[in-house]
């Protein structure tokens, strides 16, 4: 199977509709990471965001912060109008997490406009929802494959359309200017999911993605914060036989594009397995 690319922009207000009334109160880097990262939680400033060099050496593991460890899951479908799809999302209301019942232990969701794979640039939507990975089966219990009342009621209305799509994988490292989870997404911010099987174990792997040269490629591609880790085989749509999945943040949607650009010479890329 050919690796997964979705280079995408974040949606207008993305922030204003993603955030829980208790994310509020407690920033999403203390809730993803412990309280050892509590000194570290405030929201960067774009004055910091500008300094060079954007992202510290090398990965940060998960682990190494503490916390009961999380989970991302991309899902994707397409819809003829993302503008109309947005108003629905919009009609939830503010607390967009309340839809969850509580043994999901969602803890942030994100909504992003993509043209990826689409070859006259419809409209498509990719979601990324994080939560503590014992909650993964309520999580796929609630989503039903894309067959839950919320999105059979979508279907007959017309806003979710084309193929479902769901892959999962761990938060287990990052890349960013201070140790831990990226902060909260800002408006005009871009990202790129990539997910593809490997031909050599996620440790070899995670070496090459932390490399001096990576970090290099990945400052001039204006790349600010990462989040790395396995594939879910078990319960993923296209990468049943695991692998790994990335999500880079960037200062725009141009640089994601850029990216999109430079996979041909993105070292970590070549140790994928297609399947």
């Amino acid at each position: 199977m050919s690796p997964i690319i979705a280079c995408a922009v974040l949606l207008t207000g993305a922030s204003s509709l993603r955030v829980a009334p208790t994310m509020v109160l407690q920033p999403r880097r203390d809730l993803l990471a412990g309280g050892a990262a509590a000194a570290a939680s405030s929201l960067l400033v774009p004055e910091a965001i500008a300094k060079k060099p954007l992202c510290l050496p090398g990965t940060n593991s998960a682990k190494a912060l503490g916390g009961p460890g999380y989970t991302i899951g991309i899902l994707e479908h397409d819809t003829p109008s993302f503008k109309a799809w947005h108003k629905v999302i919009e009609g939830i209301g503010s607390d967009l997490l309340s839809v969850y019942p509580p043994e999901c232990k969602v803890v942030d969701e994100f909504f992003i406009k993509t043209t990826a794979g689409k070859p006259n640039g419809q409209d498509a939507v990719l979601a990324g929802l994080v939560f503590e990975t014992s909650g993964l089966k309520a999580v796929k219990k609630f989503l039903g494959e894309g067959k839950s009342p919320i999105f059979e009621q979508g279907r007959r209305d017309g806003w979710l359309t084309g193929k479902w799509r769901e892959n999962y994988f761990a938060c287990a490292d990052f890349r960013g200017p201070t140790p831990g989870p990226p902060p909260q997404f800002q408006k005009g911010w871009g990202i790129c999911f990539g997910a593809h099987g490997l031909g050599v174990p996620y440790k070899d792997w995670l070496k090459v993605f932390g490399s001096p040269e990576v970090d290099a490629l990945h400052e001039s591609l204006n790349i600010q914060y990462s989040v790395c880790g396995p594939i879910n085989g078990k319960v993923s749509t296209d990468l049943s036989g695991g692998g790994v999945g990335v999500l880079h943040v960037t200062k725009s949607f141009k640089d994601t594009a850029r990216f999109d650009a430079a996979r041909a010479r993105v070292p970590y890329i070549r140790h994928r397995r297609d399947r």
